[in-house]
């Protein structure tokens, strides 16, 4: 890690089930963007002695090797950066609304193979991995814009139909971005939203990522 590298975070409000009590806070990273495969293959073939050529072999027999160990259900363990892993959940049902629900299951007998699926992948960094933070005496920037804490409905409205006139749809991370606003109330938004009388917008999951599209598109 190279010196004068900063975290930056920002600081929110602590969701609170009952309402009530004195309000609290916590801090949450606040990303800069995100590093795409373009990017650290240029910025590695810059600052080492690995050519792209050699990059990308190595990070495409790499995908590769994770994946067919995983799919013979290993787990895969990198040492020094940590251990990929299956989540596992049960397939989805459709209404029809066409909204996505898991099924509830009262019989262990029920869960048979036909409902099992890949939910996610699941990574747990490494110690050494972790120590790097420790040992570089990580420095952390607080980021000036704070999240907001609400979103006018007026706001809302003209904002999606926009974005879904361009995109087609949008998910809860694009919806934070778009309005400033806390996972917690982007999910509480999101759901008033969807369960209106008459919702301009509904959503379908897919394993564990919610879409949002507007009604009659």
């Amino acid at each position: 890690m190279k010196k004068g590298f900063s975290i930056p975070y920002s600081v929110h409000p602590t969701p609170k089930p009952t309402g009530e009590g004195e309000t609290t806070y916590h801090v949450r990273v606040k990303q800069r963007g995100v590093v795409h495969t373009k990017e650290l293959r240029y910025h590695i073939d810059a600052h080492t002695m690995v050519k792209p050529g050699v990059f990308d072999l190595v990070m495409n027999t790499l995908f590769d090797e994770i994946a067919e160990q995983l799919l013979d259900g290993k787990g895969v363990h990198i040492d020094g950066l940590g251990l990929f892993s299956v989540q596992l959940g049960t397939v989805k049902q459709q209404d029809k609304d066409g909204h996505w629900h898991t099924k509830t299951y009262t019989s262990p007998s029920q869960l048979t193979a036909r409902e099992v699926c890949v939910d996610g992948i699941n990574f747990v960094p490494d110690k050494q991995m972790m120590m790097r933070f420790v040992r570089e005496r990580c420095s952390f920037e607080r980021d000036k814009y704070e999240p907001a804490s609400d979103v006018p409905r007026g706001e809302l409205i003209k904002t999606l139909a926009e974005h879904c006139a361009e995109h087609g749809s949008f998910t809860r991370r694009e919806f934070q971005r778009m309005f400033g606003v806390t996972r917690y109330r982007a999910d509480q938004i999101l759901t008033a939203l969807v369960s209106e009388e008459y919702p301009k917008y509904y959503r379908t999951k897919y394993g564990n990522l919610w879409v949002y599209r507007k009604t009659g598109m």
